[in-house]
């Protein structure tokens, strides 16, 4: 069983980061206006508690899987996830990121090196921000599991750790093989690896909430994990599409050429990445239940 301590220290990181983000908004209104507000504020702390949690959780499990000795590690863990989250804040993994980003010179020379200071120092805001928190909890909160038995440094994945770095890596592999001319070998091994980011981020973003829907409400039923990646991945399409968007009414709900034309194709598309990621995961999660039972 998982001890609290973990838990607490699973719930700061999220916390850690919504505190942090907004104070760059706060210091700049304070500097030029005299005063900041509260709801900009609010709405920072929200986008940074989300991207805490879909970038910053992954990563801490593997800090805390290989990188436990070294005292230091929740700045550098803090400031990798700050610029992971500034590229996908920047819509890098969205389509035409290949060319408007990626290899996009006026980008990387006029926009992200201002960018990349400021979510610096936000990430390792958050990461100094964590350490101290972790030391509180370290030392009010015992590490022992609810058997008594302490939890050691360094400590090995769990099967449930386990089957959430395989549902990212499941869908980043599923959307690589969709890609045209991947298994033929045309296409340059950057983008390649492009591809699979993009896969691997969208389904954290989506297949961990359904994920634990599924295995908490529907374990009988023994094709959920392909059906779950069918539902990941169309509402990974809906996304990239920017259905979401304040403008997307008009765009895209209720513009009939979008449903005639470009939705068909898409929803075939995406429909192939999805069951093809499910199936995979299911063999995955098949694998670790028999290498590692719960």
């Amino acid at each position: 069983m998982t001890s609290r301590n973990r838990i607490f220290r699973f719930l700061a990181l999220p916390i850690c980061g919504g505190v942090t983000l907004p104070l760059p908004f706060i210091v700049y209104s304070m500097a030029k206006e005299g005063a900041f507000e509260l709801g900009g504020a609010l709405l920072f702390f929200l986008i940074g508690t989300v991207l805490a949690a879909v970038v910053g959780w992954p990563l801490l499990v593997l800090i805390e899987w290989r990188f436990s000795q070294y005292r230091f590690r929740y700045i550098i863990g803090g400031l990798v996830c700050a610029l992971l989250a500034w590229i996908f804040l920047e819509g890098a993994f969205y389509t035409g990121a290949w060319e408007k980003i990626w290899t996009n010179p006026k980008f990387w020379h006029e926009w992200a090196p201002r960018r990349i200071v400021l979510f610096s120092s936000v990430g390792l805001g958050a990461g100094v921000l964590y350490s101290g928190i972790v030391a509180i909890i370290n030392k009010k909160v015992s590490k022992q599991t609810e058997n008594g038995e302490d939890i050691p440094q360094g400590h090995s994945l769990t099967n449930q750790e386990l089957r959430l770095i395989a549902l990212p890596v499941c869908g980043g592999i599923s959307l690589v093989l969709m890609a045209p001319g991947v298994l033929m070998g045309h296409v340059p091994v950057s983008l390649v690896i492009f591809e699979f980011i993009k896969g691997a981020i969208f389904t954290m973003i989506l297949g961990w909430p359904l994920l634990a829907l599924l295995d908490s409400k529907l374990t009988r039923y023994r094709f959920r994990y392909i059906i779950g990646g069918l539902a990941c991945t169309l509402l990974a399409w809906l996304l990239s599409e920017g259905a979401f968007f304040p403008d997307a009414w008009e765009k895209i709900w209720t513009n009939p050429t979008f449903w005639a034309e470009l939705a068909p194709r898409r929803v075939v598309s995406f429909s192939l990445i999805g069951l093809g990621a499910g199936a995979l995961y299911s063999g995955v999660v098949a694998i670790i239940n028999k290498k590692m039972p719960e």
